[in-house]
């Protein structure tokens, strides 16, 4: 979430990529609660770059979660959670992907103060960074989870 520390590396990874560049503009126009924009240059992005439809969705859940559209990030999640599980290419990589996802979404959750959304979709993540043995993931979700205050962990 700390987008002006990414800026100078992902600047220069968009300028050699159209298709990162508008994707990383959609990120910064959601960032600041411009959600038409993000969602146009998403879709700009993608025609640059055929995504697959669980990569857009993943990049759907990022936009829709910074900009605070919390039921359109979860729908995104439930579409990319389907898309990634029954996708047998994307099998090998689905719980570091799903994990990934949720943390983000958890930890923007949590910071909307949408406690009950963001402590289970930490305790989700956690179970998938465990499943793969990502002790560094599993621990930075406990960290998230104890900042929170969330039960159960």
């Amino acid at each position: 979430d700390r987008l002006s520390e990414a800026a100078p590396i992902c600047n220069a990874r968009a300028r050699a990529d159209p298709a990162e560049m508008e994707r990383w503009l959609a990120l910064l126009a959601a960032s600041e609660g411009r959600l038409d924009e993000a969602r146009s240059r998403l879709a700009t992005s993608r025609r640059l770059r055929p995504y697959t439809d669980a990569y857009f969705a993943s990049y759907e859940v990022d936009i829709y979660s910074l900009a605070g559209d919390f039921a359109a990030a979860e729908e995104s999640l439930s579409r990319f959670r389907r898309y990634t599980l029954e996708d047998p290419t994307l099998a090998a990589s689905a719980a570091s992907d799903l994990a990934r996802a949720l943390r983000t979404l958890g930890v923007r959750e949590v910071k909307a103060r949408r406690l009950r959304q963001g402590c289970a979709m930490l305790a989700e993540a956690a179970q998938h960074y465990r499943s793969y043995g990502a002790d560094p993931g599993v621990a930075a979700v406990a960290e998230a989870q104890t900042a929170a205050r969330c039960p159960h962990r």
